[in-house]
């Protein structure tokens, strides 16, 4: 190669290289240094005195650590149960099996959560959009602006803005059916007309009336955000007419149909168009609002609704309202190309003790994402009062100034008072407490986590068709793992048989224990294997065995270990120990 053609090279690699190793600004760690809680997560607290006294909590997520990532919390774990605290959905979504590597098996291992987006106070439910874990669980608000952070499979970020959803371009579909039907709605109470699709984040059931048309579905994976013509697939499992509500496991979805629409199908059910193990075709896609850029929202994993986008391509933008403006309590997402960033501001803590905080307004929290954590992107949460940040279980900011605003701040000149710095009161959305441990935490909708991926964990101990019997008081579960509900229970000595699994999850390790789904009864649904003996009938207690009197055996000599090096003595002990009856365990 000739020495002048270099620089052209040189320029060349340059251009092809990565935007994030050209252009990414390490975070300044904070002054204890980043404290290490899973491979590729890390948190820390910084602390500002100017311009006034302000505690930060920071979480960061390496991008690029395979094994980290990030997902939302649902109170109570579906849309329909109310609220919970940050704390409550960390421990309530530990160790339970996710679709991370768009399979399910893998499991949660949750290292940071914080607060949510807003949520209506009665009933919790959010305000805005969710998608947990893949499953795109309630949409976006058309034309309102608060489509907020997402995470998808490829592990790409984005913060979105206005979008709408086209009734065209969100449809089901069948094997034998060629033309599309419109989907009016996710995941919303039932309607007289049209089609409703339910997901298991719903709630247990559906919830609709007696003059329904159900189509239950067992699906490949996740209702997604796929655009046609991609589409998430399932296997028709069972029609309902007429019979009210139905039950949703954790991989199936219920389509529900009134009106006309419901008509049409009763036609194609009738006429052999829809049958019992066809495939099912679900297409969803999420649309810019005219003008607005778009963003690919295809394969989100996580996302939920978001208050102020206010750092746009290390820009900021000033929102101009009077919350903005004014210190208060913070909960953001912000994101660079290496790095995403949880991130919680306390305020209204005078405490003389130490650590004091009073907050920083929208412009001083860019600033700081920008300049300390080299963070390109930021939307805030619901801030204020629920203001929550939860490392391993454990609050570490003080939710209790954040929200009672009675920790001692008094009003200098010129400051807004406190109780001015945000909405009412009466509408902050956020009046209930829990202190189990004595720590006041807020009760709030949703979350939002950073997870450690643990590889799948399954037994072989039973075989699809195999009989089974219960050894003791079973739950029958609408998924694998205490985290989804039990539809019933059957006693000991019920007999029943092991059911094939569409998606290979059967002996899965959740919550603690392995799974099986079972019909066992007249139920179908996951029960422990702990709970299940294979045959017909559980062996009966094992009888006692009466001792013959031998003569007292010499003690073991133990001086064969005396001079042995340490690792060899160990080895010899334990073969000359009873050994362990190992529990076979495969890997899919």
């Amino acid at each position: 190669m000739k020495i002048r053609s270099l620089p052209l090279l040189l320029l060349v690699i340059f251009l092809a290289m990565p935007v994030s190793n050209v252009y990414a600004q390490e975070p300044t760690p904070p002054p204890g240094g980043w404290q290490y809680l899973r491979a590729g997560i890390d948190w820390g607290q910084y602390h500002l005195s100017n311009p006034r006294e302000i505690n930060i909590y920071v979480a960061r997520m390496h991008r690029g650590e395979l094994s980290a990532t990030i997902d939302t919390g649902i109170a109570g774990g579906n849309l329909s149960s109310g609220k919970e605290t940050t704390s409550g959905m960390a421990a309530r979504y530990d160790d339970v099996i996710n679709y991370w590597g768009q399979t399910w098996g893998n499991r949660n291992d949750i290292a940071v959560a914080i607060n949510g987006y807003f949520f209506d106070n009665d009933d919790g439910t959010p305000w805005s959009g969710v998608v947990n874990s893949g499953w795109y669980a309630q949409r976006f608000s058309d034309g309102i602006g608060d489509a907020g952070f997402a995470w998808t499979a490829e592990r790409e970020a984005h913060i979105g803005s206005c979008v709408i959803h086209r009734a065209n371009k969100n449809v089901v579909s069948f094997e034998l059916w060629d033309d599309t039907t419109n989907i009016r709605g996710v995941n919303i109470p039932h309607d007289d007309e049209r089609v409703i699709l339910y997901t298991p984040q719903y709630g247990d059931d559906t919830g609709t009336g007696s003059d329904v048309l159900e189509l239950l579905v067992e699906m490949t994976g996740p209702t997604q955000i796929l655009p046609s013509p991609a589409k998430a697939t399932g296997i028709l499992r069972h029609i309902s007419e007429s019979q009210g509500s139905t039950d949703l496991p954790f991989d199936h979805v219920v389509i529900s149909v009134w009106g006309e629409t419901r008509d049409a199908f009763l036609y194609r059910i009738n006429n052999g168009q829809i049958n019992l193990g066809d495939e099912v075709y679900i297409s969803q896609e999420i649309s810019p609002c005219q003008g607005v850029p778009a963003d690919d929202w295809t394969k989100t994993y996580a996302s939920l609704g978001g208050d102020y986008h206010f750092l746009n391509d290390g820009v900021f933008d000033d929102p101009g309202t009077s919350d903005s403006g004014v210190p208060n309590s913070r909960t953001a997402v912000a994101y660079s190309a290496d790095y995403v960033f949880f991130v919680v501001v306390d305020a209204f803590d005078c405490q003389p003790a130490g650590g004091q905080s009073r907050g920083m307004n929208i412009h001083e929290l860019s600033n700081f994402l920008e300049g300390t954590l080299g963070a390109t992107d930021a939307v805030t949460m619901d801030s204020g009062g629920s203001s929550t940040m939860v490392i391993d279980g454990v609050v570490v900011n003080n939710t209790t100034c954040n929200f009672t605003r009675n920790c001692g701040c008094s009003v200098e000149e010129g400051e807004v008072p406190p109780s001015q710095t945000i909405l009412d009161p009466a509408l902050t959305y956020k009046t209930e407490w829990d202190d189990p441990t004595g720590i006041l935490e807020p009760l709030v909708g949703t979350s939002m986590m950073m997870v450690s991926v643990q590889p799948i964990s399954q037994t072989t101990t039973f075989t699809p068709t195999q009989e089974i019997t219960t050894t003791g008081s079973a739950d029958v579960r609408l998924g694998p793992g205490i985290n989804y509900s039990s539809i019933g229970s059957v006693s000991s000595g019920t007999q029943g048989d092991v059911i094939s699994d569409l998606n290979g999850v059967n002996g899965v390790l959740a919550t603690g224990s392995y799974w099986w789904r079972v019909a066992v009864g007249n139920l179908v649904g996951w029960v422990r294997e702990n709970l299940l003996f294979g045959g017909a009938t559980p062996p009966g207690p094992t009888p006692t065995p009466t001792p013959t009197p031998t003569a007292t055996p010499p003690p073991p000599d133990f001086s064969v270990f005396l001079y042995m090096p340490a690792i060899n003595r160990a080895a010899a002990a334990v073969s000359a120990s009873p050994q362990p009856v190992i529990h076979t365990v495969g890997t899919r």
